[in-house]
C-alpha cells in the first residue's frame, strides 16, 4: 500500500508539469474500445499499456511491481517500424487491441477498471466485432502536413494471415473485423507491414506514415468513435515523428487537448513483444 501511494503522489505530482506537445518515440498504447451502452452512443477510444515496470508518465521505475496506465480519449497512436527483436525493418506488430481485466492508472494517478468493451460479446450463434474502419489513403509526412505517398507505398495490416486490409493511395473506406470474446473483450495485436510501388518489403521510402481511422463494431446501435490517427515511423529522421503528431494533433483534432497528449520523459521505455499473428 505504501508503494501504491507514493505511485499516486508521483504521478500526480508530474501531472501539471505536462505540456501539449507529444514527444518523439513515445509508448506503444494499446487502442482500447469503451462502449456505454447507450443506444447510438459512440465508442470512447482509450489508449493503454500492458504491465510495465516504468511509470510511463515519468520514467521512474516502478520494480518489482508492474502497473498498467491508461489514456483517456487518445486520439493518436505512434508505432515504430523494426523497433522490437523479430520486426522486420518495415513490419510492427502494432497497432494492438485491448481490454484486459485490470485496472490502469492515468496522469493523475487515478484508476479506471476495465473489464470488456462494454460491447455485446460473441457466442456461437452470434459473432461480435470491433472494427477497424479505416477512412483515409496510406498519407506521407512531408515537412508541414502530410501528402500523397512518395511511391506509391501500401500499409497491410494482417489480423491472421487471410484476415487483412491494405491501405494505399484510393483504396477507400477499409474495414477489418476484430472478433470479441464471449465475454465481449479483446487482446490482438495486428501485424503492420509497409511495402514498396511493387508490393515487396525491400524498398519502402524512408519516412513518416499515417492512416486515419474509426473504431466501430457490428453492435447496430453502438455508433463509431471519432477519428484516431495511426502514425508510423519508417527510419524517419530524429523528430520527425513527433513533429508530424504535434500536427495532428494542432490541425486535424477539432479541440485541442481533449485528447490525452501523449508526453513525458519515460514514454521511450516501454516496449511490447507483439502476440502471435502470422505474416
Amino acid at each position: 500500500m505504501q508503494l501504491l501511494s507514493s505511485l499516486r503522489g508521483s504521478v500526480a505530482s508530474i501531472a501539471i508539469a505536462l505540456t501539449p506537445v507529444i514527444s518523439e518515440g513515445a509508448t506503444y498504447f494499446d487502442i482500447t474500445p469503451q462502449w456505454s451502452g447507450v443506444s447510438g452512443s459512440q465508442i470512447t477510444v482509450h489508449g493503454t499499456t500492458h504491465a510495465t515496470t516504468t511509470n510511463v508518465f515519468t520514467g521512474v521505475s516502478t520494480a518489482p511491481v508492474s502497473y498498467r496506465y491508461i489514456q483517456h480519449n487518445q486520439r493518436i497512436f505512434q508505432y515504430d517500424f523494426g523497433a522490437e527483436p523479430g520486426d522486420d525493418s518495415n513490419t510492427t506488430g502494432y497497432p494492438g487491441f485491448n481490454t484486459d481485466n485490470s485496472a490502469y492508472f492515468d496522469a493523475n494517478g487515478a484508476i479506471t477498471s476495465i473489464t470488456s468493451t462494454g460491447l455485446p460479446g460473441s457466442s456461437a450463434q452470434n459473432s461480435q466485432s470491433v472494427r477497424l474502419q479505416i477512412v483515409s489513403d496510406l498519407q506521407y509526412w512531408t515537412g508541414s502536413g502530410f501528402g500523397a505517398v512518395p511511391d506509391s507505398e501500401t500499409l497491410r495490416l494482417n489480423r491472421t494471415i487471410t484476415s487483412f486490409v491494405t491501405v494505399g493511395t484510393g483504396t477507400g473506406s477499409l474495414t477489418l473485423n476484430i472478433p470479441l470474446t464471449s465475454a465481449g473483450g479483446l487482446h490482438v495485436h495486428l501485424i503492420s507491414t509497409l511495402r514498396d510501388e511493387l508490393g515487396g518489403i525491400a524498398t519502402p521510402t524512408s519516412g513518416v506514415y499515417m492512416i486515419e481511422a474509426r473504431i466501430g463494431s457490428t453492435h447496430a446501435i453502438a455508433g463509431a468513435s471519432e477519428k484516431i490517427w495511426l502514425v508510423y515511423d519508417m527510419e524517419a529522421a530524429a523528430g520527425q515523428q513527433g513533429a508530424a503528431a504535434n500536427w495532428i494533433q494542432t490541425n486535424l483534432i477539432p479541440e485541442p487537448g481533449a485528447a490525452m497528449l501523449i508526453a513525458g520523459p519515460g514514454l521511450w521505455l516501454l516496449r511490447r513483444r507483439r502476440t502471435a499473428v502470422v505474416k
